[in-house]
């Protein structure tokens, strides 16, 4: 049953969205604060190698403390990491792909986070299940992402990019 653990599912819709807001319209953001085609390339990268560096010691975490309390630390630091980056442009590239590294390190860890919780509470016949059902109610938020932060930017402009993020992000706890 999806509904086991309501962290787990709206955690898991949140981060589709903001995985969706990322991959949908990074590469718009980055233009927009002038950077070339090889600095959005880095920009969009620098995501996904903090995925790669920080999946495993935020699961390790998660399994040596309260797996909430490490899912409400991963989101508050993503998301003030994504707030702390719309700080930077161009002229501050280095720093704008260090917070991108600590950000997608840490948003795309929450995935994993939230199946875990979902599956803390669930016999082992059922967590295929469940984690399927997580995967639809993920892809259903990553629906959403992209237009609602397109729409957001459209209203305020680019400067509302980050912080849309940020705030849905910690929105995932």
């Amino acid at each position: 049953d999806v509904c086991s653990s309501d962290l787990a599912v709206v955690g898991m819709a949140l981060v589709g969205i903001v995985i969706s807001m990322i991959f949908g319209m990074g590469s718009f953001y980055g233009r927009s604060i002038g950077l070339n085609n090889t600095e959005i390339g880095y920009f969009m990268s620098s995501i996904t190698v903090g995925t790669l560096l920080l999946q495993y010691p935020v699961g390790r975490l998660s399994d040596k403390f309260d797996r909430r309390a490490v899912i409400l630390g991963t989101s508050v630091i993503a998301g003030i990491s994504v707030l702390v980056g719309s700080f930077f442009g161009k002229a501050d590239f280095g720093l704008l792909l260090l917070t991108m590294v600590v950000f997608g390190g840490l948003s795309f860890s929450l995935y994993s986070l939230f199946i875990a919780h979902a599956n803390d509470f669930l016999p082992p016949s059922q967590m295929v299940a469940m984690s399927s059902g997580l995967l639809m109610v993920n892809g259903a938020g990553a629906v959403v992402g992209a237009p609602l932060v397109a729409t957001i930017v459209e209203a305020i402009g680019t400067g509302g990019f980050m912080p849309t993020i940020a705030v849905i992000d910690r929105k995932s706890t």
